[in-house]
């Protein structure tokens, strides 16, 4: 008899985004605070083991093969670690609520949701150190969201550690019609690396981040040194960008940035009702443009 799972998998913001180097194989050392918020991904997981073994994922993307699929190789890689035989057909159905090209980590948290439902599926035979490891092994994003919430990663961005919390933040979410290269902002960030005294920085976020206190006026004591480093290069490829932090940062927030290497930008407000006047006059300013515009909170 089948049986199926589900779970949400839910989008991240990069409060910050430090280039810290990078690594003899080329990979950038990074530094960051991940942060999921509450726009998610619907996951069901449907294991058949009357049928013979397969994976099928249900719902693809339009042109995209299924070996190509995130959640397929996610699926693939985990049954392959834990030697898996006999446990019939594996259908996985995605449904998408978080944009593509967005900095929002949607296919990684995906991923990561589907190894979790396959681990509860085969009670839990990976420990967090497997895990990780087979995530870092699918995108550095993915050991993130094994654990979620609030987090700082550190490496290529499979180093977790996680924060005191800093749910309850009320955003707004606005994503242009277009997307940017992450291997070109990357790029351009290695042509001009910032240069700032690591250690003091890391010293300063995490010490001022893991206080006790309100998570807005954490954030608040902080906004003057918070930085994504991609963002210059990101708004030089796509100038909208730009425009839309301008346009946000005229609505009272604590805080604007885009988030990982774009193109979504967020706003966090210090109360919900600061942030719906916000989200109404923002959604004046691009009635017409075709922009997703999300109010949602951190998780």
């Amino acid at each position: 008899m089948s049986h199926t799972y589900s779970t949400k998998a839910y989008a991240k913001i990069n409060l910050f985004l430090r280039i810290c180097g990078k690594y003899p194989n080329g990979y950038h050392r990074l530094f960051t605070l991940m942060q999921e918020i509450s726009l998610a991904d619907d996951i069901y997981l449907t294991a058949d083991p009357d049928e013979e073994d397969e994976i099928v994922v249900a719902n693809m993307l339009p042109g995209l093969k299924q070996e190509d699929d995130l959640c397929y190789k996610a699926a693939c890689k985990y049954l392959d670690k834990i030697d898996a035989k006999g446990y019939g057909r594996i259908t996985i159905n995605v449904n998408k609520n978080i944009p593509s090209q967005a900095g929002l980590g949607g296919g990684s948290s995906d991923a990561a949701s589907v190894i979790k439902l396959l681990q509860k599926r085969f009670k839990n035979p990976l420990t967090g150190e497997e895990l990780n490891e087979l995530g870092a092994s699918l995108g550095a994003d993915v050991p993130f969201f094994f654990t979620g919430k609030s987090a700082f990663c550190e490496g290529i961005g499979e180093q977790v550690t996680s924060c005191r919390s800093l749910a309850g933040m009320h955003l707004v979410m606005v994503k242009p019609d277009a997307g940017v290269s992450t291997p070109v902002c990357f790029k351009m960030c290695d042509e001009s690396p910032a240069v700032f005294d690591e250690d003091e920085y890391k010293r300063e976020i995490k010490n001022t981040l893991d206080k006790e206190g309100r998570a807005e006026d954490r954030v608040r004591a902080l906004r003057d040194i918070l930085t994504n480093d991609m963002q210059g290069p990101a708004c030089e490829l796509l100038p909208a960008i730009d425009s839309i932090i301008e346009d946000m940062s005229k609505t009272n927030p604590i805080y604007t940035a885009m988030s990982g290497s774009g193109s979504s930008v967020f706003a966090i407000y210090d109360s919900e009702e600061e942030r719906d006047n916000a989200l109404t006059a923002l959604k004046e300013i691009y009635k017409d443009s075709g922009y997703l515009l999300v109010p949602c909170e951190t998780v």
